[in-house]
């Protein structure tokens, strides 16, 4: 008889080239996964939740969610195209997602800013972005000293790293996630127990 062998199917968890551990890619392109997230911005919790299915539509189920807060105490930046009184929220979906596509995933949230929107006035700021053991990373169409350049127009910052139990902010790291650690942390801790090989190095 014939041996064929098994290809394994995508997102199954796989030995890493050169690694003793095992990590969670995608098998068939090798690359690496992470959960994405979507930060939403807005006047009212209403406007968010009406955005939900669209992004569920994307990504998936929510896998965690920050409660509401008031984004107006962290600062007035986008108090001239929104206005004052806005309220913000940190949305996670699952199942895990390739973070080569966070790319795609900035363009298509623009795309969606425009839709609801117009070129001029946004009912709503999405920020896409994902969390894996070692790092929270943000998308931005905005380029600085501190951001990488991916394609598209988009670039790429580690907002926050993860050492000595806790996620850390850097000299750029965003008031309110500096705020939002702890619920960052047992999203996290949640991802840790969901998918134990989320990640090639074990972070503790």
């Amino acid at each position: 008889s014939v041996h064929r062998k098994k290809i394994a199917r995508p997102g199954a968890i796989g030995k890493h080239p050169g690694s003793t551990g095992t990590r969670k890619t995608n098998m068939e392109t090798g690359e690496p996964l992470a959960l994405p997230l979507v930060a939403l911005m807005a006047k009212s919790g209403g406007e968010i939740e009406a955005l939900l299915p669209r992004l569920v539509q994307r990504f998936g189920a929510v896998f965690a969610a920050s409660d509401d807060y008031d984004f107006d105490k962290y600062s007035a930046y986008y108090a001239p195209e929104f206005g004052t009184g806005l309220v913000k929220r940190i949305v996670f979906f699952g199942p895990l997602r390739e973070q080569v596509l966070l790319v795609d995933d900035k363009c298509w949230t623009c795309a969606l800013e425009r839709e609801i929107g117009s070129a001029e006035k946004r009912l709503v700021n999405i920020d896409p972005g994902f969390l894996n053991l070692s790092k929270l990373v943000l998308a931005s169409t905005k380029d600085h000293a501190h951001r990488i350049y991916l394609s598209r127009g988009i670039h790429a910052e580690v907002t926050l790293f993860y050492r000595a139990g806790s996620f850390q902010t850097s000299a750029w790291t965003y008031p309110d996630y500096r705020d939002q650690i702890p619920f960052l942390n047992s999203v996290r801790n949640r991802l840790r127990t969901a998918f134990p090989e989320a990640d090639p190095m074990r972070y503790r």
